[in-house]
């Protein structure tokens, strides 16, 4: 693998700030690769060029990432660009757009910050919005696919989609307590199979099927709570509720439960974070993603379906001001017996958990 990357900066930041980039890598495999999930291909070359663009002013800031990817069987162009305006500290606005196929390697790792994974498919022009209702009380936070609202959202294929997202955070500083509840409603439609049951009230064969436009629909809910008690304890809480419906399915449901804690001892040199998490799901389609924080720099997004509890603990100890080490150990404990895991390490078993430990050295 042979990669190259050159930035130029300016170095007067009192007003503006201004950087840019090009980044290209080119690696060649002596035998065919089977690809990630982050890199989707199959074949023995990969290579990537891209070019990136910063600027900051005083209310503003834009963002802009191009970048072709190129393997045995397929070439790729992504590109992202995102514009903030935030005249002052209790109002801003933002636009942003996403051109980023499955396949595609951003040769810079992330696309505006966020992982390329977490992204792919996610074509689309979106406006947000962030104001404070209430100044260092409530704030409203909002986006939405500004395709969707104007015209009819749709693929290469022509099939709909929609996607709106609506938060409301607040904070009382005088007891300690702040919060937050989001809204997510999604809606999409895909080619699948459908049951003749459901496609005609006549009586036939369930065992028949075909393909179909199926329709599907996401409410996503999910309020957070914590309790700051004291400089060296804070107490949280989450209550997360998920609808999903199909025109292929009966409609199902999910809600997760999750209370935690975060100790503080020593300024801090030790940080303990507890959760437990009572979760039920009708099946995958209804399933709730939960984001655990795990050794320093680092999380994961938990995928969690069925019935059970999730349980997490993460500590860091920092020993001096140049070395550090932290301790991450998560469990999922199900109602009943069911496949875990896949390929080689697929088992059958109620319980599934993983530990992580790392140092960290500062020089």
């Amino acid at each position: 693998v042979n990669g190259i990357r050159a930035s130029i900066a300016s170095l007067d930041t009192t007003a503006h700030y201004f950087a840019a980039g090009v980044t290209a890598f080119d690696s060649r495999y002596d035998q065919p690769y089977g690809g990630t999930q982050s890199a989707p291909f199959w074949g023995r070359v990969l290579d990537a060029a891209g070019a990136d663009l910063l600027a900051v002013g005083r209310t503003w800031s834009a963002h802009l990432e191009a970048a072709v990817t190129e393997n045995d069987t397929n070439r790729s162009i992504l590109a992202a660009a995102s514009v903030l305006f935030e005249p002052s500290a209790n109002a801003a606005v933002s636009m942003l757009y996403h051109h980023i196929p499955y396949g595609a390697v951003s040769p810079f790792g992330e696309i505006s910050g966020e992982s390329t994974l977490t992204v792919s498919n996610a074509d689309g022009f979106y406006a947000g919005l962030d104001v404070a209702v209430v100044p260092k009380l409530l704030r409203l936070t909002a986006y939405a696919d500004v395709a969707a609202v104007l015209l009819p959202a749709s693929d290469v294929f022509g099939r709909s989609k929609r996607d709106y997202q609506c938060a409301a955070l607040f904070r009382l500083p005088a007891s300690g307590i702040n919060g937050s509840l989001v809204l997510r409603s999604t809606s999409g439609e895909a080619i699948g199979t459908m049951s003749s049951s459901l496609i005609s009230s006549s009586l036939i064969d369930t065992s028949v099927s075909r393909l179909a436009t199926i329709a599907s629909n996401g409410t996503n809910i999910r309020a957070d709570v914590g309790y700051e008690a004291s400089r060296t304890l804070t107490l949280k809480g989450r209550y997360e509720l998920h609808e999903a419906a199909t025109s292929a399915s009966l409609p199902e449901s999910g809600w997760l439960a999750r209370v935690g804690t975060v100790l503080r001892i020593g300024n801090p040199r030790l940080t303990l974070d507890l959760s437990v998490a009572r979760f039920s799901t009708d099946s995958y389609a209804s399933a709730l993603y939960l984001y655990e924080s795990g050794t320093s720099g680092s999380g994961s997004l938990i995928l969690l379906d069925g019935r059970g509890f999730r349980c997490s603990v993460r500590s860091t100890l920092r020993v001096t001001r140049w070395l550090a080490a932290s301790v991450a150990a998560g469990g999922t404990l199900y109602d009943a017996s069911r496949t875990l895991g896949s390929g080689l390490t697929q088992r059958s078993g109620r319980v599934m958990g993983d530990v992580t430990l790392q140092l960290d050295l500062t020089l």
